[in-house]
């Protein structure tokens, strides 16, 4: 019985030590699933610089699906939905997300414009939005003229080239 019973107290005292120094692994570091990027495209605007016309697009990056972004911007092209195998701008980071200055290349042509982001998971696309370039340069003036009516006023006109 004493056997037994030194026996009993030997186990207790083994289960005891490794209930005790027993730890659990540390937990790793929770890994969420990434998904898509979630992109909306910002509205162009139009403005003349050096006599150039350029446009402002861009875009909010709405979601990073859980993953570091590796790359925005804006996806150009003639054709409708482009992608980033086509034309790609990438822009200035600004507070709501990202914007890119496009420099038209010829007159009179239709561009379409997709913001995209890029993380691990892949690339997506915001909504397409599209601008027609103009027929013309901005316009010059090529001289001032005065004329006289013969009514004691003077009448200026600018004539312009396009």
């Amino acid at each position: 019985m004493k056997t037994t019973n030194s026996f009993l107290k030997l186990f207790g005292l083994l289960f005891l030590f490794l209930v005790i120094n027993c730890k659990q692994e540390p937990d790793e570091e929770t890994v969420y699933p990434g998904s898509l990027p979630v992109v909306q495209t910002a509205q162009i605007t139009m403005f003349a610089d050096d006599g150039v016309f350029r446009y402002l697009s861009g875009g909010t990056i709405i979601n990073d699906g859980n993953r570091p972004i590796l790359a925005k911007g804006i996806c150009l092209s003639t054709h409708p939905l482009p992608t980033v195998a086509d034309e790609i701008i990438t822009g200035t980071i600004t507070n709501a997300g990202f914007t890119c200055t496009i420099k038209y290349y010829k007159l009179r042509l239709r561009y379409f414009v997709r913001a995209f982001a890029t993380n691990s998971v892949g690339t997506s696309y915001g909504n397409e939005l599209s601008f027609t370039t103009p027929c013309s340069e901005i316009l010059k003036p090529i001289g001032i003229y005065h004329s006289f009516p013969g009514n004691g006023s003077i009448e200026n006109s600018v004539e312009t080239k396009l």
